[in-house]
């Protein structure tokens, strides 16, 4: 063994800047990651280390095994705190976290969620303990739903049942607790937390109120809007990098909030303000909320994405957005933004065959119908027909207009020949044969056939309906003036 005051000569000897070239390499071998694995069934195999980032995974490090099935991942930087896979294939992997301490070992195979240990890193094991306990829990209640299913019929025994269900949600939340409080200040502490939904207490409504269940109801929805978020740690990043935060985002979006625009902006933007506690929380909470708006299949929610964008990326706050992502953002911006749900339907004058023009604004109708299609589209073929005989020669004589707008100039006599084979002569038929009136992007018309609903002052009131779905509205909405 090399005596200290050897190891003190080599070190006074050494220039200066290796002394601290060396120092430095120690100092990044501490705070790196070392996972020695003991996996007796995986000889001379390829073992994967992959991290979540929301319900996305990717890879992080490989290693391979020896004839013994030992191996060690280990990098000199430290990994990120959240949850990590050690796989070997799409069939056999396992979950873990990691925290503070990556410094530990894993044992055992890829059998089943428990038949792994852990050391070395308390999280990590508390983790794991975890694990087996909601395996456990998992047991207990599959057994009680199906004892729910074979004596539902027997109030008696269905109460006893509900219950025992009731008193395992108990354990749950008890569980949840005490680890939080056991490793306060801690990754695993706040997932812990985190895993506790508020809930609203007993809402007690005065007596003389003549609706008292659309009052408790209200209650109890501005509770869950406004506290769902009270046990995330907005500025624990490790909360970012588990598959639990995309189950809450899509619960609190398309679940808890009502699902209109102006319901959602305002939760959105305050829970995104929150998350500027840490840059990387925020970044996430962002990119979720602009993509899940832009991607919802809920009438009107592109009102939404514009706010977003605007609040967040278009003014330069979203740092880490490229110009390739700014630059998608603001076309989509563009072509939305005219055509929002509740704007006035950007105005349009175009000719039809023989040259007149006719201009959008000046329809008079209760309800317009702004159709933009083409001859050679297959679902127009299809749609156009339907459209004509199915729902404007029934709801034209209740106050019904067609404005269809051919949108490929070249299809003149296509065009025309397709509105002497149907009749379609009672719509008004327009095209822009110089494509000079914008049409395109100010009603963001990507495919066809696309529709538009506008009311009797041509403010849009729906968008992007099939024809039947049309049909159906505009009879409601008639319905309803009556």
């Amino acid at each position: 063994m090399q005596k200290l005051t050897e190891m003190f000569h080599i070190k006074k000897y050494l220039p200066l800047t290796l002394v601290a070239f060396l120092l430095a390499a120690k100092v990044v071998v501490a705070e790196g990651y070392q996972i020695k694995l003991s996996l007796p069934e995986q000889k001379d195999t390829r073992i994967y280390l992959a991290s979540y980032y929301g319900d996305r995974i990717f890879r992080v490090d490989s290693t391979e095994t020896d004839a013994q099935g030992r191996a060690t991942l280990a990098g000199d930087s430290p990994l990120d705190k959240g949850f990590y896979l050690l796989y070997l294939d799409k069939d056999h992997y396992f979950d873990f976290l990691v925290g503070n301490d990556q410094t530990f070992s894993i044992s055992g195979g890829f059998q089943n969620g428990e038949s792994q240990n852990f050391s070395g890193a308390p999280e990590t094991e508390a983790f794991q303990e975890y694990q087996r306990f909601l395996a456990q829990q998992r047991k207990i209640q599959m057994n009680l739903q199906q004892e729910m299913q074979k004596y539902h019929s027997n109030p008696d025994s269905a109460k006893q049942i509900r219950n025992r269900m009731m008193a395992l949600n108990d354990q749950m939340q008890n569980y949840w607790d005490k680890q939080a409080d056991k490793y306060k200040g801690t990754f695993y502490a706040d997932f812990m937390r985190f895993m506790v939904i508020p809930r609203p207490g007993k809402i007690n409504v005065p007596a003389r109120v003549s609706n008292p269940d659309s009052v408790k109801w209200a209650k109890e929805y501005a509770f869950r809007r406004d506290h769902f978020w009270d046990n995330f740690n907005f500025a624990q990043e490790g909360l970012i990098r588990t598959p639990l935060i995309k189950n809450r985002l899509d619960t609190y979006f398309d679940k808890v909030l009502i699902q209109n625009p102006d319901s959602i902006i305002g939760p959105a933007k305050k829970l995104i303000d929150k998350s500027k506690a840490n840059d990387n929380v925020f970044r996430f909470m962002a990119d979720y909320v602009l993509t899940h708006s832009a991607n919802s299949q809920v009438m009107g929610m592109d009102k939404v994405f514009v706010k977003i964008a605007d609040a967040y990326f278009l003014n330069g706050k979203a740092s880490w957005a490229d110009s390739t992502m700014m630059a998608k953002i603001r076309n989509k911006v563009y072509v939305t933004r005219p055509n929002l749900i509740g704007n006035t339907a950007p105005e349009l004058k175009l000719p039809n065959a023989e040259g007149q023009y006719f201009s959008l604004h000046q329809v008079d109708a209760k309800y317009t119908i702004l159709y933009f299609w083409e001859p050679d589209c297959n679902h127009c073929k299809e749609q156009t027909p339907v459209l004509y005989d199915k729902v404007y020669k029934e709801l034209h004589p209740k106050g019904v207009e067609v404005y269809a707008v051919l949108t490929q100039p070249d299809e003149k006599a296509d065009w025309q020949k397709f509105i002497d084979d149907h009749g379609l002569y009672d719509w008004i038929n327009v095209w822009d044969p110089d494509m000079i009136s914008n049409f395109h992007a100010l009603y963001d018309v990507h495919s066809t056939p696309t529709l538009y609903i506008l009311d009797k002052n041509k403010k849009i009131i729906a968008k992007r309906l099939d024809v039947n779905t049309a049909g159906d509205l505009l009879e409601k909405l008639l319905k309803y003036q009556k």
